[in-house]
């Protein structure tokens, strides 16, 4: 008889923690102005949910890799452009093979705030690597229309348009990411390679 009581008073507690949180600290801008009580937040989300996430990851456990997802989530919800958040729920979805939500995700955080180029160029990396190089592309073209000083943007630009055999336009953006201090020499000993550089 004991047993309901508890688990009542337990679901009490976990409604109650659900709603600690009120709505406008939730979906922060990660790469905002952010006040003294949002950086302490943003400190005790990474402290209590992101480092347990990248450790559960690590194990690539199925169990372990739905505790992993759940810490993402966790974060994500509060700040749903966090940059090591993104890269790990992507990594733990795609173990999962769930891909769809790992869109559903990005978009979300674009949305959101449209206006961080950040965010276009993680998913343009993942969609990327997936072998979708026009979406790529349009993500890293927004990336550089939106700060035109972004180095990373250029070089990743220039992948994915060199993926796509559009060698003028991928040297084009690869001078403008060296030129912008970009440090990896990875693209430009792609391009030696063919002679283009």
């Amino acid at each position: 008889m004991d047993f309901y009581p508890k688990i009542y008073l337990l679901l009490l507690l976990l409604l109650l923690s659900a709603n600690t949180y009120s709505s406008d600290q939730l979906n922060n801008n990660y790469y905002g102005n952010l006040t003294k009580d949002q950086k302490q937040l943003l400190m005790l989300n990474e402290q209590h949910h992101l480092y347990k996430a990248i450790k559960n990851a690590k194990t690539g456990k199925m169990h372990r890799l739905a505790y992993a997802k759940a810490d993402y989530h966790y974060i994500l919800a509060r700040w749903p452009n966090h940059p090591k958040a993104l890269i790990g729920m992507t990594r733990v979805l795609l173990k999962l093979k769930a891909k769809p939500e790992i869109d559903l995700m990005y978009q979300n955080a674009i949305e959101l705030f449209p206006m961080v180029p950040e965010t276009y160029v993680l998913y343009g990396i993942y969609l990327y690597k997936e072998g979708e190089y026009n979406k790529a592309e349009s993500n890293f073209l927004k990336a550089t229309q939106l700060r035109k000083d972004y180095a990373e943007g250029y070089y990743n630009l220039a992948l994915s348009y060199l993926a796509q055999g559009k060698k003028e336009l991928a040297v084009k953006n690869a001078h403008k990411a060296y030129d912008l201090g970009f440090p990896l020499p990875g693209l430009r000993n792609k391009l030696q390679k063919l002679n283009l550089w």
